[in-house]
């Protein structure tokens, strides 16, 4: 079973008193911290496991051609590329000089290419890489990325088909890329009870989710939120939980805002590999700001994590 949004909500609840942020239109501010802090942890700089993915099949490069554009519908951020001879001696080797902002100068020399980076980047359809040196013969590539991931979003459902074969199916328009088969998303707001709760995708389209509810009657209107933290894994609750916290305190004007952002932010850096300093710093005066103590706390606390991990 994967962990929720909701779940994280009702952590929360106990917290802030129960005050209701998620009441308004949308499920919001709930969806939109969620959102913000699930973007925190798979953004830049930030590097993981689960949610990479690589692709072999995909560019293949031509002499001369200094740049390419590949649809890939989940790219967030390029890794690393490996390039392949696929004459010769079938020399392979890994461009060092990766760049995800930073835009290359068109070239016209040939060589063996050692920096790359993206020219364009249209989220869910296609990035255009650009090589330098321009390409001097025939390359094979694999690209390594880490993945898009989507916001958390409350859809209107407009009714409800009575369960059959163990699902039910759920009528509404729905955007498909954010839901995914085998993952958790959260009815409410049902007057048969029987269609509120979590359960597990079974399928969607734009206009029908399917639901693994086997006890699903007829019924009106409601809602669904795709809920699931994923592809964030439950060792890292303790990151999501404090930091989403943090914010709920943020909007209930709650001094003790800063101490679960510290601790969200210690056990996030604790669990990164490779930063640099200046990353680190950056990232650390987009969260914390310039609170000397703050920092002092926060240096405290991932030296605690590091030491349990």
């Amino acid at each position: 079973m994967s962990y929720t949004l909701q779940n994280t909500l009702n952590y929360v609840a106990g917290f802030i008193q129960g005050q209701p942020i998620n009441a308004w239109t949308g499920f919001e501010p709930a969806c939109s911290i969620g959102t913000t802090v699930r973007n925190t942890i798979c953004n830049a700089p930030f590097t993981w496991p689960w949610n990479r993915n690589e692709n072999s099949v995909i560019l293949n490069l031509v002499q001369g051609q200094q740049d390419y554009t590949v649809a890939l519908t989940d790219f967030a951020y390029l890794e690393k590329i490996t390039l392949r001879q696929t004459t010769g001696n079938l020399y392979q080797f890994e461009i060092k000089n990766i760049h995800n902002t930073y835009v290359l100068g068109v070239g016209s020399k040939q060589v063996q290419p050692d920096a790359c980076c993206v020219k364009y980047y249209t989220p869910g359809t296609s990035v255009t890489l650009r090589f330098l040196g321009v390409p001097d013969q025939a390359y094979s590539t694999v690209i390594t990325y880490q993945k898009l991931t989507v916001p958390f979003a409350q859809f209107v459902i407009t009714s409800v088909a009575a369960a059959s074969g163990g699902n039910t199916t759920y009528t509404g328009t729905f955007t498909t890329t954010f839901f995914t088969v085998g993952q958790l998303a959260t009815t409410a707001g049902f007057i048969n009870t029987a269609n509120n709760g979590t359960f597990t995708i079974a399928s969607v389209s734009s206009t029908q989710l399917v639901l693994a509810n086997p006890s699903g009657v007829v019924d009106t209107t409601g809602t669904v939120v795709n809920g699931d933290w994923m592809p964030i894994p439950h060792a890292f609750i303790d990151i999501y939980n404090n930091l989403f916290l943090a914010e709920a305190f943020a909007a209930a004007d709650d001094a003790r805002v800063q101490e679960y952002r510290v601790r969200g932010i210690a056990a996030l850096l604790s669990k990164a590999e490779g930063l640099s300093d200046l990353q680190i710093n950056a990232f650390l005066s987009q969260w914390i700001g310039s609170s000397q103590e703050m920092r002092a706390q926060l240096r405290a606390q991932t030296a605690n994590q590091a030491r349990s991990t």
